[in-house]
């Protein structure tokens, strides 16, 4: 077992807003997911990942860590999403993905209060170590979720059987299982259509102060109105017009509790023409003022 005695938990918050990343320590900082998946692969064909630790459950109120690890670290969210960031880089750790974090990599998160009741499925382990391996971290959504989220809560249900703080060989197998699968869902050619989608929802979110036409949005992704509304909302739930707003409206809210900005800054940055338009879109969306938002942020310190 590792020492948590060099664990710290002060971030310095710096809103980076990511997607799907895959970063190692080449100094260009970011590469091919494929390549690092091809890395894990490498090192898992040298031996079984030891299960550390395993939780599946909400995310604690005062939920909040800065650290740097010996072993490896996997985070799948279940429901709403937290705050994550791998080495400054902050980014939305969202339902349905899932962060693998390798050896030796720095790393925060915390819990968001916009997220009211967040569940996630996380794990700590150890992995045979190369002498010539870089430190590794994926960040991506999930195609098959549920099988994922159903073999994090075997591994859980196992740990939690065991003997304090001692894992089964069962539970160290499931482990293992759970990083293959990974691997074979990165790698796994992604649909055409899917790519288009998630380009568009990548610049919808990317660029907040900016208001797309319909038209504008139809020419970037190459289809009909009727076709690209259908597709979106069939992808993630809702019009990429009522997506851009959500996701403004959720980056307000990151500004209003974590930095100093003010009501009127906010809306600027956002690119909206007033604070009054502003606050009238958030209490649709929310169901409150920004000012109401601000006070009613959270400052979590629990380490899990």
């Amino acid at each position: 077992m590792y020492n948590q005695s060099n664990e710290h938990y002060t971030i310095n918050h710096i809103p980076d807003p990511k997607k799907v990343t895959s970063m190692s320590d080449h100094p260009k900082s970011i590469s091919n997911h494929q390549l690092v998946c091809s890395q894990l692969l490498a090192i898992l064909n040298q031996g079984t990942a030891q299960l550390e630790f395993a939780y599946d459950g909400p995310v604690p109120q005062q939920w909040n860590i800065n650290r740097c690890l010996p072993v490896g670290h996997m985070v799948m969210m279940k429901r709403g999403w937290i705050k994550y960031a791998i080495r400054d880089q902050w980014f939305d750790l969202r339902e349905g993905q899932i962060l693998m974090i390798g050896p030796d990599v720095q790393h925060a998160g915390h819990r968001v209060e916009l997220s009211p009741s967040p569940l996630f499925a996380t794990c700590r382990f150890m992995i045979p170590q190369s002498d010539h391996a870089q430190p590794i971290a994926i960040h991506a959504p999930l195609q098959n979720a549920d099988r994922f989220g159903e073999m994090f809560q075997r591994q859980y249900q196992h740990f939690k059987t065991a003997r304090p703080g001692i894992s089964t060989p069962l539970c160290s197998v499931i482990c293992t299982q759970i990083l293959y699968e990974l691997v074979n869902e990165l790698t796994r050619p992604e649909p055409s259509l899917h790519r288009e989608l998630a380009a568009l929802a990548a610049r919808l979110q990317d660029r907040l102060d900016e208001r797309l036409s319909i038209a504008e949005m139809c020419q970037l992704a190459g289809w009909s109105r009727n076709t690209l509304f259908r597709l979106f909302r069939e992808r993630y739930g809702m019009s990429p017009v009522e997506y851009q707003i959500r996701q403004r409206i959720k980056y307000a809210t990151f500004l209003l509790q974590e930095t100093p900005s003010s009501v009127k800054q906010i809306a600027y940055e956002l690119g909206y023409p007033d604070p009054f338009s502003f606050s009238k879109q958030f209490r649709q969306v929310t169901g409150m003022s920004p000012s109401h938002a601000r006070t009613h942020a959270s400052h979590d310190t629990e380490e899990f």
